[in-house]
């Protein structure tokens, strides 16, 4: 049964029938998804006696949000895969009405294809009759179908355009256009812009959820927590069965500091989609800041067992082994998620920590200082100016320490860590004279 308020997401299979016998192992380890309702799969052996075979293709690959394009030398060798299904895929994914994703079946020259510039999978886009152990190919291909899934039903639907040869059906004043167009701005990085356009929706449908859970996410970027949460429980009272906005509403709680509401909401998402990673992660951040850092390690654990490349939960799960003290552990994690998101800045805060518990303090400063280019604003901004002092500290530079923990005092006056930062400022003091 799918999940209570969750339509299943629509997957096309685009494939050549020489390698039939490929596709049907890779939707043995779908199947899963499917069983819980989380996407539907279609291809053209399920097209019926009788039935215009190109129509039906044709109708079935413009509704999926989805086109697995299933890459062999039998692929490219027929036309009708080249040129039709897969010519017609990258034209939806380029107008954002659907998500193209190649699966390297056999060994192929493909990587002056079309859709080279896309993310292949399985992992490192190793064909799959090369890995000495298939599952653990197609488990690579599941898992990264699973992320995908994921992260789409967190998106309102596609606006379809309009093909040319019709008048647009989409006016100047549509909440449709307004939608998209918050999209686009918040993509850019305009979240102003993107507020307008939000608002500008929800006068043409003041009971559009998606707006609202969109304008909360705007306001999240904008770092407007109160506003981001009021807005975010309007999208609930219209859509009380969207896990994400439960998810979205656990994050903001867990940056006002409320950790334990954050649980609340975390609870209700998984009573609706007890398959999220991002919903356990959340639930990790909120352990780590009750101070409950081996239950954080174990909800990082169900994420990271949910999604493997889930860059959260690593940091989440690399911040905790800090607590712990168990910094090797914690290094492995922080790496990971780097890896994963070189633009993680709360990651390479973390990393500094590990080096200053090495007393590497060159390498600290230098990760502190890529946390604060990547995140100017950051709400640790005073923890890092302050162990970015520590670090100068240690290497002698009394000076520089002091100016770096009076910068932080400055930047975050009011935060909880203050006192305990003008206490070890008063010692730095007492070396300086």
């Amino acid at each position: 049964m799918p999940p209570e308020g969750l339509q299943p997401i629509k997957l096309f299979y685009a494939y050549a029938h020489e390698d039939e016998s490929l596709h049907n192992e890779l939707a043995k380890h779908l199947v899963l998804l499917q069983r819980q309702g989380f996407i539907e799969s279609w291809y053209d052996r399920q097209i019926l006696p009788g039935m215009e075979w190109k129509s039906e293709i044709e109708k079935q690959l413009t509704s999926a949000r989805i086109i697995v394009l299933l890459i062999s030398a039998d692929f490219f060798f027929s036309d009708y895969c080249y040129s039709d299904e897969m010519g017609r895929a990258l034209q939806q994914h380029e107008l954002g009405e659907a998500w193209v994703l190649p699966v390297i079946l056999r060994p192929v020259d493909w990587k002056k294809a079309p859709f080279a510039h896309l993310q292949c999978l399985p992992r490192d886009a190793r064909p799959i009759t090369t890995w000495s152990n298939q599952d653990e190919a197609f488990l690579s291909v599941a898992q990264g179908i699973r992320s995908l899934v994921d992260w789409l039903r967190t998106q309102p639907p596609p606006v379809k355009e309009q093909s040319k040869e019709e008048p647009s059906a989409e006016a100047p004043n549509t909440k449709e256009r307004w939608l998209k167009e918050g999209n686009l701005l918040d993509d850019a990085g305009n979240y102003e812009g993107a507020l307008v356009a939000f608002d500008f929706a929800l006068r043409l449908d003041p009971h559009l959820s998606y707006a609202y859970l969109h304008k909360s996410l705007a306001f999240y970027s904008l770092k407007r927590f109160q506003e981001a949460l009021d807005t975010c429980n309007q999208a609930l009272r219209l859509d009380p069965s969207n896990a994400f906005a439960y998810i979205t509403k656990g994050n903001l709680l867990n940056n006002m500091r409320r950790p334990e509401e954050a649980l609340a909401a975390c609870n209700e998402a998984l009573r609706l989609d007890s398959y999220s990673a991002y919903t356990y992660s959340t639930i990790a951040s909120a352990l780590g800041l009750l101070g409950r850092f081996q239950e954080t390690l174990g909800a990082c654990d169900q994420a990271l067992r949910l999604d493997p490349n889930h860059t959260a939960a690593h940091r989440v799960a690399g911040s905790a082994l800090i607590r712990l003290q168990r910094h090797q552990e914690a290094s492995r994690a922080i790496e990971r998620a780097l890896q994963l998101d070189p633009s993680d800045a709360q990651s390479y805060f973390n990393r500094g920590q590990v080096f200053l518990k090495f007393k590497r303090y060159q390498e600290a400063l230098t990760a502190y200082d890529q946390a604060l280019r990547l995140d100017p604003n950051s709400d640790s901004i005073l923890a890092i100016y302050f162990s970015r002092g520590i670090a100068y500290w240690g290497i002698g530079s009394l000076g520089a320490a002091l100016y770096s923990i009076d910068e932080g005092l400055r930047r975050d006056p009011s935060s909880p860590q203050a006192p305990m930062v003008y206490e070890a400022r008063n010692d730095l003091l007492k070396e300086l004279r």
